[in-house]
């Protein structure tokens, strides 16, 4: 039987469908990447996705202060280190 290798967890950060497995590590990156871009850091037009309406916020189990609580760390980091979106 011939093996199909898995792709790695970034390139799945986009879009979760069709993994072999859906991992925390896979959830956390897919999380981390609509969160970035619904905040500007990423395509040249942010996504106007709502964060916690995406399949890995809900399998994360993440509520909306907890949600809105990482935001905002994100977005100190992210002043911190001198970007901006």
């Amino acid at each position: 039987m011939r093996q199909v290798k898995q792709k790695p967890v970034p390139l799945w950060h986009e879009s979760i469908q069709g993994a072999a497995a859906i991992t925390k590590g896979l959830l956390l990156v897919h999380f981390a990447n609509v969160l970035v871009n619904t905040m500007g850091y990423g395509p040249a037009e942010p996504l106007t996705t709502d964060p916690q309406s995406i399949e890995s916020a809900r399998l994360l189990k993440l509520t909306p202060d907890a949600i809105a609580e990482i935001h905002n760390e994100l977005c100190e980091l992210m002043l911190v280190r001198g970007f901006s979106a």
